[in-house]
């Protein structure tokens, strides 16, 4: 799943796929971290940690 970078610098709200690399790097770990979290809480929530 590719995360888009959204321009605010234009009043109409657009997004476009053009993040810079290193942007898109870091959304992507940051995805993945708050994925880890997330099954982490559920797997606690139902007591299989």
């Amino acid at each position: 799943m590719m995360l888009r970078r959204c321009r605010t610098d234009h009043l109409p709200l657009r997004c476009d796929g053009n993040a810079t690399a290193g942007g898109s790097a870091m959304n992507n770990i940051i995805y993945l971290v708050g994925l880890v979290v997330v099954v982490l809480a559920i797997l606690s929530f139902l007591g299989l940690r």
